[in-house]
């Protein structure tokens, strides 16, 4: 790589830099930028363009089996009169929530079609200081776990209406460590809906059983959906980072299909039905999921789909809002009473928890392909129990790049030795490059000639680093991604490992704003330091200084623990180095 071709890389580094910066979008657009830290917390939550109420837009999302879905427009045929005579009188009584709580979360189920209101984590919160938990729903949650029947012209919506409980409230502790609470919603004489949930203490997931009585015959092709309309509720005060992470996956046959939706305004997206056995459906924002696992062998029919609004406070952070629709076929011989299982996970996207519920529940963490799944789970399981004994996570940081650097050393120094033995052939090389210059095929038969006869092996240099590269991108996953690094601490101005840190200025400077991240500028120091004792090469002395600046710009956003275990991960290296030169010019001078 030539002067001019580093140049112009360094010129579009610094125009990219330069046009995201505040002082470029101010001073030249005219655009007064409004950082996502700007904004106070719970507006930042309240301004995601909330799940409407049933009168709203939701109520007119397409779902895979009726495009209409008013209940007030229904047939009123012979088969079906006593049916739309009972939904006529459901909306009899008053909606009323009912609390589950236990050790592990705080919820509402309201009775409203008894569906999902409200899902707090006890143990995981949006806002530390203020002690406010994460919430997984999203304000006025809509239809999570609701039940949709179609009719010929028609669908009932039955989280439109108002079920019966046999509880107004579940308290879960360590004596009471599982309850169930039972919905009804009675059609008629004989036809009844029952929605039955079990809630265990000590477990994030609960089980759901929808059983239908004498209802089957009533609906097109004895099929009915359970949907999850809402999505779920941003958990980090870094909007932009967490709906990066937001995505939802259908899991069939080994096979992990995801539905991809860019960070644009007003998108609606879906995903083609899938027919076949289903293992699970997911939904997830960057630390938290919800799984929705069908207990059967049957065939089944699964919809996602998706859409984007921009936030009606800031106008420029822009959400995601995922929904699925799981549609299932009464079997003609339980048509009389028929009833589906469910698993259903609320809770943190955390690697040993979620491994205890299902096998393939970690395919939608963020561990990369699967060559480099068995390096990232190694990664993790070393990581937190490496924490069981050091609380400090960034103390746990340090210890685990000295481990991975032991680890890696025989291949780092084969290739330090390989590279200096190269090195030394360099003049050799030159010369039979001028010599057989005009000849490639004699030219190559003469190196590799020269290769064997100082015993040096091309091959060894870079193999080395191939090998470690799986490891090196598993823990580059895992500490973007875990969220054991979430709001933990490490020293000084270091107050959440899995954000960027920052120090605020007094002053907004240009390209970096009122606030600058420390991490990253040493991170990169120590890349330029590393390449100055590395490169020997003059033609290679740009690369010098084109590198540590390329990185710099690419990891500045990052969370402040990657940068702090490869600020760390260098500094080693370089001593490691100067540890292998010094050994390796002593051998020679014996």
């Amino acid at each position: 790589m030539d002067k001019r071709t580093v140049i112009a890389f360094l010129l579009i580094g610094a125009i990219l830099i330069l046009t995201q910066s505040n002082w470029y979008k101010e001073s030249v657009l005219g655009i007064k930028p409004q950082p996502v830290k700007k904004v106070p917390s719970f507006v930042a939550r309240d301004s995601l363009a909330d799940v409407p109420a049933p009168s709203e837009s939701l109520q007119a999302q397409t779902d895979p089996i009726a495009d209409d879905v008013s209940v007030k427009q229904m047939t009123n045929d012979n088969d079906k009169i006593d049916l739309v005579n009972a939904i006529a009188n459901l909306n009899a009584g008053t909606e009323h929530d009912v609390i589950i709580d236990s050790d592990l979360y705080h919820g509402v189920i309201s009775t409203r079609g008894a569906t999902i209101k409200s899902w707090q984590l006890k143990k995981y919160f949006f806002d530390k200081e203020k002690g406010e938990m994460v919430e997984l729903i999203k304000k006025r949650g809509y239809g999570n776990l609701g039940l949709i029947f179609p009719f010929e012209d028609d669908t009932l919506q039955t989280y439109d209406y108002n079920f019966s409980v046999d509880k107004t409230e579940v308290i879960l502790n360590t004596e009471v460590d599982n309850v169930t609470l039972t919905f009804e919603l009675k059609l008629s004489e004989d036809q009844l809906l029952r929605k039955t949930f079990r809630f265990y203490n000590d477990k994030y997931a609960f089980d759901l059983d929808v059983e239908l009585i004498e209802l089957a015959d009533n609906f097109k092709d004895n099929k009915f959906s359970v949907v999850w309309l809402s999505g779920m509720n941003h958990s980090e005060k870094d909007i932009r980072e967490d709906m990066r992470n937001t995505k939802a996956y259908i899991s069939y046959g080994g096979d992990l299909d995801e539905l991809k939706m860019k960070e644009k305004p007003n998108q609606n997206v879906a995903m083609p039905l899938i027919d076949g056995k289903i293992d699970w459906v997911a939904l997830r924002t960057k630390y938290f999921a919800t799984i929705i696992f069908p207990k059967t062998e049957d065939d089944l029919t699964v919809k996602l789909t998706g859409k984007t609004e921009v936030s009606a406070l800031t106008k420029s952070e822009i959400f995601k809002t995922y929904s699925a629709w799981l549609t299932f076929k009464v079997p003609e011989s339980k048509k009389n009473d028929f009833t589906q299982n469910f698993e259903v996970y609320l809770g943190p996207l955390d690697y040993s928890i979620v491994k205890q519920y299902h096998a393939g529940f970690d395919k939608i963490m963020g561990y990369g392909p699967v060559i480099i799944r068995p390096f990232a789970k190694l990664t993790i399981s070393i990581f937190t129990f490496l924490h069981k004994y050091i609380p400090n996570y960034g103390f746990v940081l340090l210890i685990f790049s000295v481990l991975v650097k032991l680890i890696v050393y025989p291949l780092t120094r084969k290739s330090y030795v390989s590279m200096k033995e190269m090195q030394k052939l360099q003049p050799l090389t030159e010369e039979l490059k001028a010599k057989y210059g005009n000849d490639p095929q004699r030219l190559n038969k003469e190196t590799m000639k020269l290769y064997k006869e100082h015993g040096v092996n091309p091959l060894s240099g870079c193999l080395p680093n191939l090998l470690q590269m799986p490891l090196l991108w598993a823990i580059f996953l895992v500490f973007r991604n875990t969220i054991e690094l979430r709001q933990e601490p490490f020293i000084g101005w270091i107050t959440d490992l899995s954000a960027p840190d920052t120090i605020h200025l007094p002053v907004t400077l240009p390209l970096f704003g009122d606030g600058i991240h420390i991490l990253p500028l040493i991170m990169g120091a120590t890349i330029f330091i590393q390449q100055k004792m590395t490169v020997t090469d003059p033609k290679q002395k740009t690369m010098m200084y084109f590198m540590p600046f390329f990185l710099t710009f690419i990891f500045y956003r990052f969370p402040s623990g990657l940068n702090l275990y490869y600020a760390l991960f260098n500094i080693l290296s370089m001593i490691q180095q100067r540890m292998i030169h010094t050994s390796h010019e002593n051998a020679e001078a014996a």
